[in-house]
């Protein structure tokens, strides 16, 4: 009876130092507490994108005709939208919309998207935003 007592004290305190040398080992390590986890996919579950009713796929319009690079202002279409705080003088549909195919978004590297990942768009020039949205701090 006395060994059977000894060798479960051996064994637990054998899971005891173990366990402490697990958590000890990763104390040392700053960032594993800091750090918030990673998330397993890049998918992020979002909203449809707010389109206004009639103006989607945007290639039903744009299919037939040339496109034109040239900042202007438009007359005939799209008269309601506002780049507000957006460098609205600067801007123009192609920055973001894609060239050859306006059903698709464009990132900077010339990367196509859905208009469900916008958000990867807007995160090449907000990326303290992205960042926090990601890890659901912000909006």
């Amino acid at each position: 009876m006395k060994n059977r007592s000894t060798r479960i004290g051996i064994l637990f305190a054998m899971v005891v130092v173990l366990v402490l040398v697990a958590v000890v080992g990763h104390a040392g390590r700053r960032e594993f507490w800091l750090t918030p986890p990673k998330s397993e996919t890049e998918d992020y579950m979002v909203p449809p994108p707010p389109f206004t009713e009639g103006i989607f796929p945007c290639s039903e319009c744009h299919a037939e005709m040339a496109p034109n690079p040239k900042r202007r202002v438009l007359e005939d279409e799209h008269t309601d939208i506002e780049l507000k705080n957006h460098a609205e003088h600067e801007r123009w549909c192609l920055d973001c919309h894609d060239r050859e195919n306006r059903d698709k978004l464009r990132l900077v590297s010339g990367e196509r998207i859905e208009f469900t990942e916008s958000y990867r768009l807007c995160g090449q020039c907000h990326g303290d935003k992205f960042r926090d949205w990601r890890m659901g701090i912000h909006g």
